[in-house]
């Protein structure tokens, strides 16, 4: 996701946000393109109070591949042989996408030792 000011674009959901003197666009994370057209559509049909995304990942950049110092303890055990529980910034990361949505999401995420894998429960 886009850090600072720089717009998350999730299309289906903001794409008609875009303004044109805008040169620096973030299509958000594969969990928040996951969540937030559910989540939008959900909430425009029914309200949302609150929710939780839970998320399983595969292993990221940030992970090291043997067990190390990290800043984090957790993902300083080796990814590769590791089931890590960590935050994700997909909850805020909505936030920048459905900025009308005023309910509180948390999340959380279990980083799994594969090189590609990612699913999303979103609870609601």
């Amino acid at each position: 996701p886009g850090k600072g000011d720089v717009p998350n674009i999730v299309h289906g959901v903001n794409h008609d946000t875009v303004k044109p003197d805008e040169q620096i666009l973030s299509c958000a994370s594969c969990t928040t393109n996951a969540i937030v057209p559910p989540l939008k559509a959900m909430a425009d049909e029914y309200g949302v109070l609150r929710g939780h995304v839970e998320t399983v990942h595969s292993y990221t950049n940030d992970q090291n591949l043997l067990d190390n110092y990290h800043g984090s303890d957790r993902r300083g055990r080796s990814a590769a042989l590791n089931m890590v529980i960590t935050e994700t910034g997909a909850a805020s990361a909505v936030a920048k996408a459905l900025p009308e949505l005023k309910a509180p999401i948390t999340g959380s995420s279990i980083r799994v030792p594969v090189p590609d894998v990612s699913i999303a429960i979103l609870s609601l």
